[in-house]
């Protein structure tokens, strides 16, 4: 009997000659010593046995369960008793592997709700400034009365706009799960496509080239507020104002104090108060900084004291200068141009505020960063800040205690960026040197500005290169920061205007000049200069240049026959757009032989002075005006109104100094014609 796992031999008789079956190994090794002795048998028999299926005893249960334990007690276990200890010692270790994974894992959170949906129209022949206009009317409204405002426009673009609007609300409702009765259009903007030239067929034979603009609007679709909750909730914080504002006036009810930031102050070029519905600015003192605190209080004077539980409107409107840099500071010539604005988050207030709101409107809807402020959950249940469009909206914050002191400060205020895009040259003034001179014996004022104008934008990175300026220009794609002409309103019916540069006359201008229009007449339209440099002028370059015209002084001059006094207004400056003067000087020339000057100033200047001005065939001088200012902005392109008293023999003088030199001139050389010099006289002789 051979060992092993069923190595069981045993012999059965047959008719067929004798063959021992054996099950396990020794069977097959019974069968080869056969073969090798297959030439002893019959042919017919040994085909027989090869043709015939071995035969092999089926053995009992009990006999093979008695086999397994006698191998098992001697030690010797059969290669699947191997293979499944192995298995099982492996399944063993895996699951408690797996077990002690499970215990330690934990469930991931569920994938948040979708809570806003985006949807954009394809492009399609518009231009982006006309596309924009759509996406401003429907930016901030309700899904049903954004679709409703489309429906009755008459723009060409308003129907593929409404189809889109109506698109994405369906969408809204069946992808997002959306409630469509809350969809509000929290984002509209519009991006540039391909521009697509074609030729245009002109006369004699001519072609020009015709370019076909193309764009896209996307639109952001949440949940917010319906109109009518929308309603309710303006309506709250109107009446929430009215109840601020009479609290606020409740003690001091003649005088409103108002609280700006050290920084602010400083920077702060234009301040006025007025009376909402009102022109008339109010009177605004400053009454100083209280003590520990970095802010300043300015009181502004009512027109007359307001009584116990009456409320008024007031509007506050400043113009901040230098509070945007670029960042990046640098940027290449074909690279975007990006501005950082920086202030505080609430604004400063000796009252108790009801409800507090301040909102950052940037020129473009492509804001790249805004600060989320921290630590305001006493003021607001809702999000602090939210951005819809170009604006990102700081509150509301409601019952904001006293914030002008110090403590406040210290725990609640924090400075809030605002980082954007910007698609225009960033422009400012270093200089600005205005020379007005009134003539009476041509009725003409002739103005003369010196500028050095400078880019503020980025500064450029690397070298200019003319060539990738030419390939901007030519496909229209020219870098925001990059200034390659710029336009300024002139006043109506000028003449003799001159555009200089330091090196020379520069011909690259063009003046469409509108008709004058008399002193007391509303002027409805300005003459257009258009003034292209010499060479574009790059982030961080400055361009120095001079430009004069001359005006008809009926257009600015008055006499008024009840003082015997001359009136006329001088401009402080020309408005160059989104630029600010840093340094401003402006004279203003009177006639020569002028009394009794007297000058009246839209706002007070840094210093003014009366000197005296002397030119050409002047015998005493002229009376010349100076004034000085700082910071100006387009708040201050108002006129100065000089008056002034010009005596008969004042403009004689000039004709009568002009015949006395001519008179002399004369004279003299009669006198030199007759008067003879010489010492001897040579003698004749006679005939």
């Amino acid at each position: 009997m051979h060992r092993g796992l069923l190595n069981v031999t045993r012999s059965i008789s047959t008719a067929h000659p004798t063959h021992a079956f054996v099950v396990g190994p020794s069977r097959s090794i019974q069968k080869r010593l056969q073969t090798r002795n297959a030439s002893t048998y019959n042919p017919l028999s040994w085909l027989r046995q090869k043709l015939t299926a071995d035969r092999r005893e089926k053995e009992s249960k009990e006999d093979i369960l008695a086999a397994k334990a006698e191998a098992r007690e001697e030690g010797q276990l059969s290669l699947f008793e191997q293979t499944k200890s192995v298995v099982h010692r492996t399944e063993t270790a895996a699951a408690k592997k797996s077990s002690s994974v499970a215990s330690a894992k934990v469930e991931k959170p569920k994938k948040p709700l979708p809570t806003s949906h985006k949807y954009s129209t394809t492009y399609f022949k518009i231009s982006p400034r006309k596309l924009n206009m759509l996406g401003n009317q429907i930016s901030g409204q309700p899904i049903d009365y954004a679709i409703l405002q489309m429906q009755f426009s008459e723009k060409r673009a308003s129907k593929r706009i409404m189809n889109m609007l109506a698109t994405a609300k369906d969408h809204a409702y069946r992808y997002k799960h959306l409630d469509n009765s809350k969809l509000v259009v929290a984002e509209a903007w519009v991006n540039k496509g391909k521009v697509l030239k074609r030729i245009e067929p002109r006369g004699r034979g001519h072609m020009g080239i015709r370019k076909h603009k193309q764009a896209k609007m996307h639109v952001v679709l949440r949940e917010g507020k319906s109109v009518e909750e929308q309603k309710e909730k303006e309506r709250a914080y109107k009446l929430k104002r009215i109840i601020a504002a009479a609290a606020a006036l409740k003690e001091a009810a003649g005088v409103y104090t108002i609280t700006l930031p050290e920084y602010e102050i400083f920077n702060t070029s234009w301040l006025e108060v007025k009376v909402k519905g009102k022109q008339q600015p109010l009177t605004v003192t400053y009454s100083g900084a209280p003590a520990g605190s970095k802010s300043h209080n300015l009181d502004v004077s009512l027109e007359k004291p307001l009584e116990a539980g009456a409320t008024i409107n007031l509007v506050l409107e400043t113009v901040q200068t230098h509070t945007t840099r670029p960042w990046p500071q640098q940027a290449a010539q074909d690279e975007d141009q990006s501005l950082k604005y920086e202030t505080s988050l609430f604004v400063l207030s000796p009252y108790n505020t009801s409800v507090q709101r301040t909102k950052l409107k940037s020129s473009s809807p492509r804001i790249i960063f805004y600060t989320t402020p921290e630590n305001v959950q006493t003021f607001t249940h809702e999000n602090p800040v939210t951005k819809s469009g170009s604006t990102v909206t700081y509150g509301p914050y409601s019952n904001v205690p006293p914030s002008a002191n110090q403590a406040f400060l210290d725990k609640y205020q924090q400075r809030v960026v605002l980082h954007y895009s910007y698609d225009y040259p960033v422009l400012e003034v270093l200089k600005l040197r205005r020379a007005a001179e009134i003539s009476h014996w041509g009725a003409n004022l002739n103005i003369q500005d010196d500028i050095v104008l400078h880019n503020a934008g980025p500064r450029l990175n690397g070298h200019f290169s003319r060539l990738q300026h030419q390939t901007q220009s030519f496909y229209g794609r020219g870098a925001p920061h990059v200034l390659p002409l710029f336009t300024v309103q002139l006043p109506p019916g000028i003449r003799n205007t001159y555009y200089l540069d330091q090196i020379g006359n520069v011909s690259t201008s063009h003046l469409r000049v509108a008709p004058s229009v008399s002193r007391g007449l509303k002027n409805t339209q300005n003459s257009v200069l258009e003034l292209k440099p010499r060479y574009p002028i790059m982030g961080g370059w400055n361009y120095t240049y001079t430009l004069g015209w001359d005006a008809p002084l009926g257009d600015s001059g008055s006499y008024d026959p009840n003082t015997g006094k001359y009136i006329v207004s001088v401009p402080v400056m020309t408005e160059i757009p989104g630029a600010v003067v840093n340094d401003a000087e402006i004279s203003i020339i009177l006639p020569e032989g002028a009394t009794d000057v007297d000058y009246v100033a839209p706002f007070p200047a840094l210093s003014n002075e009366i000197s005296t001005h002397v030119t050409y065939l002047d015998t005493i001088g002229r009376p010349m005006v100076i004034f000085k200012y700082k910071n100006l902005t387009n708040k201050h392109a108002k006129p100065i109104y000089v008056s002034y008293r010009v005596p008969i023999s004042a403009h004689l003088r000039k004709p009568m100094a002009v015949a006395t030199v001519l008179l002399v001139l004369f004279t003299f050389a009669m006198v030199a014609r007759r008067v003879d010099l010489t010492i001897h006289k040579t003698p004749t002789k006679k005939m």
